[in-house]
């Protein structure tokens, strides 16, 4: 019985406990359905800190729970920093969009127009493996390339001694197993090829670029690569899923398959940008993206994911790290939006529930 007690006791103290570290008002019944989701998550100690952003009928909507480290007492905010990992490709793919609109490259162009004469393009069947099927990762490249970790100094920080060295050194050596645009296979060293190759046909780099043609123009200033000295001093700690601290990942020239941080305050400026239809370079560009690449397994834009649900039409994409899971998705029709930002890398499923109760 006192066991029971001290259990109950216990189970009582982190209810109060987490009740207190939220700036959730609990007035609608669109707050009480995101403190349902998000409780649940913590419940399942899938969370430490995390945030919510909502856009519906052109308002805003931020939810504030948890810690940005474990124990501080701190909420995060809509200018926490986060590791938004894979939402990174669908920037990759806005730059690819970019370019072809500009008529600097084909979706179809084979990917040995772009690389170092040295490097071969790889053909499997006649068959290049181009621009767009790197985008759509219907390439064929693995998910991981097989010498990432050949020298690697930190098997936690895993893509920090990829160089374009390396990278290119893999595509050189890549044998085709099927034909170009057969099957969805994710891969993380395409999307990574795609944005040093983007970057390479605007002789310049990847975090330069990023900055040059999506972040400047939407006045991101908090979305980038490599963190200024005010976005470390705000960078959220990251967790493993089994809540213990890890650091960053950081990125060299495949900072297009998953290296850009961010904050609420910047990601949902980008989902608004992802719901606009005006007639700008950007948003041209971004609407390009949302169109349907390749039909199989998935269904895929640039960079981002397709789904039809009940009807309506989303693009959503999910980010993950070793310390740091997000989510972006996309309602066009009905002009919702959400994004989650947490700081353990477990995916906690609230952003995709969440989309689908909106």
């Amino acid at each position: 019985m006192k066991k029971m007690l001290l259990t109950g006791f216990a189970s009582l103290y982190t209810i109060l406990s987490f009740a207190q570290a939220t700036d959730n008002p609990l007035r609608t019944p669109r707050d009480m359905m995101v403190d349902s989701l998000v409780r649940s998550s913590f419940a399942m100690d899938q969370c430490v800190g995390l945030v919510v952003g909502i856009i519906r009928n052109g308002n805003i909507s931020i939810y504030n729970y948890g810690e940005t480290v474990r124990g501080n007492g701190k909420l995060p905010d809509e200018n926490t920093v986060f590791e938004i990992g894979s939402i990174s490709k669908t920037f990759t793919g806005t730059l690819l969009a970019l370019q072809v609109n500009r008529g600097k490259v084909k979706l179809d162009d084979p990917i040995g127009k772009f690389l170092p004469d040295s490097v071969p393009t790889p053909v499997f069947d006649g068959t290049p493996v181009t621009m767009v099927s790197l985008s759509n990762h219907s390439s064929g490249f693995p998910r991981l390339a097989p010498n990432m970790f050949q020298g690697a100094l930190d098997m936690k920080n895993p893509y920090a001694q990829y160089s374009n060295e390396k990278l290119f050194r893999f595509v050189k050596n890549f044998k085709p197993q099927r034909r170009v645009g057969d099957k969805y296979e994710y891969s993380n060293v395409a999307a990574g090829l795609l944005g040093a190759l983007l970057a390479r046909n605007a002789n310049t780099n990847y975090a330069t670029l990023l900055e040059r043609e999506i972040t400047l123009p939407l006045q991101m200033k908090d979305t980038k690569i490599k963190l200024t000295e005010s976005m470390q001093s705000r960078f959220a700690q990251g967790y493993t899923k089994e809540l213990d601290p890890q650091g960053p990942w950081d990125f060299q020239e495949i900072a297009g398959a998953g290296g850009i941080r961010s904050t609420m305050h910047d990601m949902l400026i980008y989902a608004r940008a992802n719901m606009s239809k005006q007639p700008t370079t950007l948003e041209k560009a971004i609407a390009l993206t949302h169109i349907q690449t390749f039909s199989g397994e998935s269904s895929v834009g640039l960079g981002w994911h397709l789904a039809n649900r009940d009807g309506r039409h989303w693009v959503v994409h999910n980010g993950q790290t070793g310390g740091y899971h997000s989510f972006i998705g996309v309602d066009e029709e009905t002009g919702v939006a959400v994004v989650v930002l947490s700081n353990v890398s477990e995916d906690n499923r609230v952003g995709a529930r969440l989309l689908g109760r909106m």
